[in-house]
């Protein structure tokens, strides 16, 4: 449950609006703001959009389709690599701080997540 919440809530949420499930053209407004609804923004959303077993378990929390614990690890290393590397790449100095801070966060979450174990 703990990896749930820090893929969910400490990545996904960050980016994506929840509807019903998450959805690639439900982004936050912050993002919308910072990549001003260009082509980066397509590739940013589609990127960090969970794939359909999570969006599926979090739509019915049927614990037997839940994600393996590898899986969770997988999606957050690799939404955390994706999300620093694409806003180096896009060079947009406060979309490059956004990402600092949540990749941040994520890394702490995970800490006292681990500490409390």
């Amino acid at each position: 449950d703990q990896l749930d919440r820090v893929y969910r809530y400490g990545c996904v949420s960050k980016i994506l609006e929840w509807d019903n499930g998450y959805y690639m053209q439900t982004s936050k407004p912050i993002i919308r703001e910072l990549l001003k609804n260009d082509f980066c923004f397509q590739v940013f959303t589609y990127n960090c959009w969970p794939v359909s077993s999570f969006n599926s378990y979090w739509e019915t929390q049927n614990k037997k389709s839940q994600p393996s614990k590898p899986e969770y690890i997988r999606r957050i290393a690799k939404f955390c690599t994706f999300a620093l590397w694409f806003s180096k790449n896009i060079k947009k100095e406060k979309f490059i701080d956004f990402c600092e801070k949540l990749v941040n966060d994520v890394l702490v979450g995970s800490l006292i997540m681990r500490k409390n174990k």
